[in-house]
């Protein structure tokens, strides 16, 4: 008996154990947050695109040269300036471009669409310059306009000289910066769909030449040893002083991350860091949302009594740490709109501006909405009428006394004569 007790203590011991090993280790170790991946470029950036944070950064703020990778700003600025269908005639010049070529010559007439993929395909150095022309005049005044564009983005160190990233001491860009430049581009839904066209032959052009491009971007290609399945856009390059470049974004179950790498070692590593850094952000980090559109951040009461609700014009997100989501202790701090009480309001007209605050840290601007729709000359509150009316509204008022007493005292006197009247007859009829 006492040797049957035993065993089942120690069967009931190990049943505990296997639920505490299968059930609760595992989702604590859930929770645990990976440490980042080795890394072998020199500079490199991990950032969520919705939010703009930086979840990994190796050197981001120093400058080196982005090589090819400078293609994507080009490709922005022009798609910016043109239209797709755009003609355009190839000058003197572009045929001549150092480096990567597709062979374009001077007279031939290409569309905006067709040099993109010349560009961005094949990383052609003579469509940069073709299209740099078209948008700008010359390189030079192109290269401006990239830097001008790329600073309004927020980048902090980076300039421009030309439109291909053929080498320049002052052609630099840092990992960091170059982020915030594919965090706007892959916006435009015509720039995702070229960066991920596999091939393609354009119509034989005016003088006869015919092309096939294929997208060098190995990462997008699903017979590529470099493919990442969750990859939409990318662009690599590579020159001596520059070694191989890479930004690359990708989108796994709703979240969008973008990885920029600079100075690595070679084409092997450059991939590997990528892919090191997109599964390490989509494994250890989730998209929180703060406030979604229209929901109330506050309210404020008008004179008249009425409460007017401020709604979040825009979804907020931000990115924690996997497990960290009941952490958060957010608010928003704001300069109360004034002078509304006469107003008319359309719900989610822009009232005032202010800041999301994060435990504690600024993070992000937000505007405010009205949450109501109303129309100030239909219906005026009844303290401002009296405040603007006065006098008017004595006079009517006193009117209206003056009338009823009037009123009364006619009213009076018929009384009294049918009454006379009344008593004349009877004194007749006798």
């Amino acid at each position: 008996m006492n040797k049957l007790k035993m065993y089942l203590n120690i069967l009931i011991c190990f049943v505990v154990i296997l639920i505490v090993t299968t059930l609760i280790i595992p989702s604590i170790a859930s929770y645990a947050t990976a440490e980042p991946p080795q890394i072998n470029s020199e500079g490199a950036t991990l950032m969520d695109a919705t939010t703009g944070q930086i979840l990994y950064s190796k050197n981001g703020d120093t400058n080196y040269f982005p090589a090819s990778i400078t293609k994507v700003l080009t490709a922005l600025v022009v798609l910016e300036n043109t239209k797709l269908d755009d003609k355009v005639t190839v000058g003197e010049k572009p045929p001549f471009a150092d480096g990567t070529s597709v062979g374009i010559k001077t007279g031939e007439i290409f569309t905006v669409h067709q040099l993109l993929l010349g560009l961005l395909l094949e990383s052609g150095n003579d469509c940069a310059e073709a299209l740099a022309e078209h948008v700008s005049g010359s390189c030079e005044e192109f290269a401006k306009l990239m830097t001008e564009r790329a600073k309004k983005l927020g980048t902090k160190s980076s300039t421009f000289k030309n439109p291909s990233g053929l080498p320049d001491p002052e052609h630099v860009t840092t990992s960091n910066d170059y982020s915030l430049i594919m965090k706007e581009i892959i916006k435009n839904p015509d720039f995702l769909d070229i960066d991920k066209t596999t091939n393609l032959q354009l119509p034989t052009s005016n003088l006869g030449e015919q092309r096939i491009f294929n997208n060098r971007n190995y990462i997008l290609l699903k017979n590529s040893n470099y493919y990442y399945p969750f990859s939409i856009a990318s662009k690599k390059g590579y020159t001596i002083d520059a070694k191989f470049t890479n930004v690359i974004s990708a989108t796994k179950d709703g979240r969008t991350l973008i990885v920029t790498s600079l100075k690595g070692e070679d084409i092997n590593k450059s991939y590997e860091d990528a892919t090191n850094l997109l599964n390490y952000g989509f494994d250890n980090f989730t998209k929180v949302t703060l406030y979604s559109q229209g929901d109330i951040v506050d309210s404020i009461s008008l004179s008249d009594g009425t409460s007017l609700p401020l709604l979040a014009s825009k979804d907020i997100y931000y990115t924690v740490k996997t497990g960290d989501q009941d952490t958060l202790d957010k608010s928003v701090d704001y300069e109360a709109p004034t002078d509304l009480d006469n107003k008319s309001l359309t719900r989610g007209e822009i009232l005032t501006k202010g800041k999301v605050i994060l435990n504690g840290e600024e993070i992000q601007d937000i505007e405010l909405a009205s949450g109501i729709s109303r129309d100030s000359n239909a219906k005026m509150t009844l303290a401002s009428f009296f405040e603007n009316y006065t006098t008017i509204i004595v006079l009517l008022g006193g009117g209206i006394v003056i009338l009823f007493v009037i009123k009364t005292i006619n009213r009076r006197k018929r009384i009294r004569e049918r009454i006379r009247r009344s008593r004349i007859n009877q004194i007749l009829n006798k």
